[in-house]
């Protein structure tokens, strides 16, 4: 009997695969861990991984099954090998990066090709860093999509995109560096006329 009693016992031990997408439990060095929060249990019994579960992550996991939980898990680990993807005012960052990346190289292709007045393109650019900086110290991110799908998470924090706003001034500033020459050229190229080019640009500002 003895033998038999600690048999089971031994097999109650053993981590086991389901723990996975019941438990949200992984095997670590040898013991389970919770991918949620990465805590280890030190003796892998299930009634210890199903209790940790309970107490700390069921209400708010319960929700998952089958293959969106098994997706939540890898999601986790992905997210537990690089602990700044949990961090939401660090994710920010590249969300930013992203979306200023997008306005630059659509300002590139703008530029390529013959025939092709490059000042016009470089001055509506100007115009809209001028705006983008306006709305974002204002926390408007409508023309930074990727900002504004983490801009929820952040909602608490009012001064959260501020610095983004800095960022953008310091951009325009070294386009006016960079292209000081063109406003030596400007009445060679005929486009003195300030205003002109802002409305001629308008309907291109409110859409990128």
């Amino acid at each position: 009997m003895l033998s038999k009693n600690r048999k089971v016992d031994t097999e109650c031990r053993v981590i086991q695969e389901k723990w996975r997408i019941s438990y949200f439990f992984v095997e670590v060095n040898g013991k389970p861990a919770c991918v949620i929060c990465a805590q280890q249990i030190a003796v892998p019994k299930e009634y210890n991984v199903w209790r940790h579960y309970e107490t700390n992550h069921a209400e708010k996991y319960n929700k998952y099954s089958g293959k969106m939980c098994d997706d939540k898990v890898v999601e986790l680990e992905i997210s537990g090998a690089m602990p700044e993807l949990q961090d939401d005012e660090w994710m920010q960052d590249p969300a930013f990066m992203v979306s200023i990346t997008e306005h630059l190289n659509c300002l590139n292709t703008k530029m390529q090709g013959r025939n092709k007045l490059v000042y016009d393109s470089i001055h509506a650019f100007e115009i809209k860093l001028q705006l983008w900086e306006m709305q974002i110290s204002e926390n408007n991110t409508a023309h930074f999509p990727t900002l504004k799908s983490r801009q929820a998470e952040m909602a608490e924090r009012h001064d959260a995109l501020t610095k983004y706003s800095s960022k953008i001034s310091n951009l325009r500033m070294e386009f006016q560096e960079k292209f000081s020459d063109f406003k030596s050229l400007e009445k060679d190229f005929a486009i003195n006329n300030r205003l002109a080019v802002r409305y001629r640009f308008e309907g291109e500002i409110l859409q990128c």
